[in-house]
């Protein structure tokens, strides 16, 4: 009322109007600039007039007359203009108070922008004196480099000289040298190699000789042959395996005293020495212990030459490396002539006749199948359907009545010069008591299985790795539930664990490959789910199908290694011979594909590795045809498998029974490697490697 006290003593009664009582708050301290605060404190101002008795009437009337007037908004427009002005005289004061704010922050931002442009030229000149300093080592790399050519040059004809000498002084001498002679001899040329390049410049050679002292050595012991380096107080020694031993024609004495030269072999004929790494290059005739009676291979031969010519840091992700000849692999086929490459296909060509091909299946799977790849999506869809209703008989019945109307077509003509004109006859109408056999049965309850992991869109969504064996691969891989039992869980390769621990540089800890599942039985026979990372990723198919090659030839090894045990580390010329039966057929898969491949055992530590199929898993209703041939191909893996394990009884019992026999071989053990080199882990998804193994 204080408001109001001051204004009625100022203004007479009769001009107690709102506008005017507005006015003259919105000069006091406390004006709120809240139209509604404002107009309750000047109605509840006029009622106190009204109330009060030091008020006089007329004063009280004049009031009552202001209520009137506010309550009609007599004076509604001149009110309403003037709150206008109190609302853009606050956004005045706001625009002002933003625009102090926003000169303060760009203030703020060119003094960070000017700290960081300093500490940008601050680094552009550390990294200016870094790129000098560096220009510096390139330039000192290329005149060593210089240098080092000018030097090998020089080494190359002293050493050609040297090695003459060294065959004229064994031919002098009538026999072959010992190893201590030949190390003397090859040391001597070297380090007069070493004076020639001193005497060019003394002063060089004494800070050379001071700072990177060279020790050049080359030793054979203990069936290895290595290359020892001492650089800079350094030593670094480098172990090659037991046929590259007879590639530089080095043999145990009969005399246990050392190493002597073989009359059949020569000195390798270059010796690359670097000094940031050593490798050493064998360019000769080799010699391998083959244990067949059967001429050596010619391709077998260039191929334990390809594997000598490698580096050793460079090869060992290669097949050729771990004694594999990759036939699938055209860099390596492109090294065999003709002759050669029809040589290496007829091994497999002659295994297929033993393990068996898929022309040659059970005549019931090979009716069924021939029947079903003649129907079309539909038809299939509807088989696959009806396996799940009326079983495996009752799908049998229906295919038999859609065969009915089956008739040859003529092929397209013009394309092959070889084809004929109707497509072969099939082999005959498929039979009431097929549906009795296993493996007619395999294929029904795969299409029925394809049929339901389609209807449940499976393939469509995001699944782990547990998720596409459980749906998809356990049905696929069911052919083999008549000779392999089930396990689940994490466990480790025991042939792997063998080769990692057998390798020259193993570490204490060696362990095998991690596998998630394995399938066996009394006989030993095995299948290995091996998971990894990598779901979708078609590039990581291609770098483990190493990973499987090794596995394949670790479990041959250890297969033989039980027939020799139980012969008691010998066996007979006939089972030596059979160990190329035993035929190590395996997988890779990523996501919804899968690879075949196949290792045999080809001699003299060498294995051959080849693709046997791929193919792509059905996904959609259209694409169940693909059905037909992946069921063709596990069959046919079943039948080699099978004969595998049944050649591998065969081969331990007769071992066994000829323990006491005289004339046997005894066991040859594995020449030594080294580990496989580790390799960076690189973040992927889900996907799966499948081996096929036997222990």
């Amino acid at each position: 009322m204080s408001g109001l006290d001051q204004y009625m003593n100022q203004t007479p009664a009769s001009d107690w109007s709102p506008l005017g009582f507005l006015k003259f708050r919105a000069m006091q301290s406390d004006f709120t600039g809240q139209k509604d605060k404002e107009h309750y404190r000047y109605q509840m101002s006029l009622k106190a007039v009204q109330l009060l008795d030091e008020f006089t009437v007329a004063e009280k009337e004049n009031a009552k007359l202001c209520l009137d007037n506010l309550k009609n908004e007599a004076d509604g427009k001149h009110i309403r203009s003037f709150w206008h002005g109190i609302a853009q005289e606050g956004l005045k004061s706001k625009l002002k108070t933003v625009e102090s704010e926003l000169k303060i922050f760009r203030k703020k931002k060119h003094a960070m922008i000017e700290r960081t442009s300093f500490q940008h030229a601050e680094l552009m000149y550390s990294t200016a004196q870094e790129a000098g300093e560096q220009s510096k080592i390139v330039q000192q790399g290329v005149t060593e480099i210089a240098r080092k050519q000018v030097h090998d040059a020089v080494s190359d004809s002293l050493r050609k000289v040297a090695e003459e000498n060294l065959c004229k002084r064994q031919a002098s001498l009538g026999g072959p040298l010992s190893s201590k002679k030949v190390r003397i001899s090859l040391f001597t040329s070297y380090r007069n190699i070493d004076n020639l390049e001193h005497d060019d410049n003394d002063e060089e050679t004494d800070e050379r000789n001071t700072n990177n002292k060279q020790l050049i050595r080359i030793y054979a012991k203990n069936d290895k042959v290595g290359e020892e380096i001492q650089n800079s107080g350094t030593k670094r020694s480098l172990d090659t395996t037991e046929d590259s031993q007879e590639c530089c024609g080095l043999r145990s004495s009969e005399d246990g005293k050392g190493m002597t030269y073989d009359d059949t072999l020569h000195v390798h004929e270059e010796v690359e020495l670097e000094t940031s790494k050593t490798s050493v290059q064998v360019n000769d005739t080799i010699s391998l212990k083959w244990e067949f009676d059967s001429p050596v291979p010619s391709w077998l031969t260039k191929a334990a030459k390809l594997r000598s010519n490698a580096a050793q840091s460079e090869a060992a992700t290669k097949a050729l490396y771990w004694r594999i000849v990759d036939a699938s692999n055209p860099a390596v086929i492109s090294e065999f002539s003709s002759e050669e490459f029809e040589e290496l296909n007829a091994i497999f060509a002659s295994t297929f006749k033993r393990g068996g091909s898929k022309e040659n299946l059970e005549p019931s799977a090979e009716r069924c199948l021939q029947i079903l790849d003649k129907l079309d999506w539909e038809q299939l869809k509807f088989i696959g359907s009806l396996v799940k209703v009326k079983g495996i008989q009752g799908a049998v019945q229906e295919v038999r009545k859609l065969s009915k109307g089956f008739e040859n077509k003529k092929h397209d003509q013009g394309l092959f010069d070889d084809e004929v004109d109707e497509v072969p006859a099939l082999l005959g109408d498929l039979l009431e008591e097929d549906c009795l056999e296993d493996d007619v049965g395999y294929i029904f309850e795969l299409l029925r299985y394809a049929c339901e992991w389609i209807k449940k869109s499976i393939p469509q969504r995001h699944n782990s790795e547990r998720d596409v064996d459980m749906f998809v691969k356990s049905h696929i891989f069911s052919c083999l539930d008549g000779i392999t039992d089930q396990h689940f869980g994490e466990m480790v390769s025991r042939a792997s664990r063998d080769r990692r621990v057998n390798a020259l540089d193993s570490p204490d800890n060696t362990e095998g490959y991690h596998i998630d599942w394995m399938f066996t039985n009394f006989f030993g026979s095995a299948m290995i789910f091996r998971m990894r990372l990598g779901v979708k990723n078609f590039p990581c198919i291609l770098l483990d199908t190493l990973r499987v090659q090794k596995t394949m030839r670790d479990m041959h090894r250890a297969l033989t290694g039980n027939i020799f045990a139980a012969g008691n580390g010998a066996v007979s010329k006939p089972v030596l011979n059979a160990f190329t039966k035993l035929l190590m057929p395996g997988f890779v898969s990523s996501y919804f594909f899968i690879r075949t491949i196949l290792v045999v055992y080809v001699g003299a530590g060498f294995y051959a590795s080849i693709q046997l199929s791929e193919f792509n898993i059905p996904t959609t209703y259209d694409q169940l045809g693909n059905i037909v041939n992946i069921a063709r191909e596990m069959l046919r893996v079943k039948k080699i498998l099978r004969s595998t394990i049944s050649s591998f009884k065969a081969m331990k019992a007769r071992a066994d029974r000829e323990k006491f026999e005289p004339g046997r071989i005894k066991l040859i053990n594995s020449p030594p490697e080294f580990g496989t080199p580790s390799r960076k882990r690189i973040s992927r998804k889900v996907s799966c490697l499948t081996y096929i193994v036997l222990y």
